[in-house]
């Protein structure tokens, strides 16, 4: 039998949402404050959100009322749109 003797849990987390900065139809630039190890992007809304990380290319899109989890991305920002303005989601980053 393994024993576990040391757990690492990350040092690091933010969390955003549509009250702490609202989406528009342009990318909006979240700042995490350190290198990301995961990130979660829950869209609630009747839309799609897209998503980057260099603010000009669109490297994914969370459909509407889903859920996306990217593990193992090591980023230090992530640019957030919406396809209509004012959509309802939450960020999630550790």
């Amino acid at each position: 039998m393994a024993v576990i003797t040391d757990i690492q849990l990350p040092a690091h987390n933010t969390f955003q949402n549509q009250a702490g900065m609202a989406l528009t139809t342009g990318y909006k630039q979240v700042l995490f404050g350190f290198k990301s190890s995961s990130i979660q992007i829950v869209n609630d809304a009747a839309t799609a959100i897209t998503f980057s990380f260099d603010g000009v290319t669109a490297h994914g899109i969370v459909l509407a009322n889903s859920t996306l989890t990217l593990q193992w991305i090591r980023r230090p920002q992530i640019y957030l749109k919406g396809a209509s303005g004012g959509e309802a989601y939450r960020l999630f980053v550790w």
